[in-house]
């Protein structure tokens, strides 16, 4: 057996050998680290699944439809796009998420 060095995150139970992985994950994904005032790591971003509806099925209706996540702030009952959910924002209303919340 052979010693590895691994690297977690500073927020959360996140580990990877790979450096990179845990700095893009803190810096954009954990959604514990609070010094990230974005979207995706607020206590009111919402996520849910929307069907995307395909007419030209070849006679086999529903078999080529399929699931998108849609992203919502229900505080301000406004839809979100993904990529917004990753960009440092100066909202009144954000909150971090609680250990309850996540």
């Amino acid at each position: 057996m052979k010693e590895v060095t691994a690297y977690g995150c500073d927020h959360c139970t996140m580990v990877s050998v790979y450096k990179y992985s845990v700095d893009r994950h803190e810096n954009f994904h954990c959604k514990k680290n609070e010094n990230r005032n974005r979207c995706g790591n607020c206590a009111f971003m919402a996520e849910s699944q929307e069907t995307i509806y395909n007419p030209h099925h070849g006679g086999d209706p529903g078999s080529t439809d399929y699931e998108v996540p849609y992203y919502y702030c229900e505080k301000l009952e406004k839809d979100m796009e993904h990529n917004d959910l990753n960009e440092n924002i100066t909202c009144e209303q954000w909150q971090l998420i609680t250990k309850g919340d996540a």
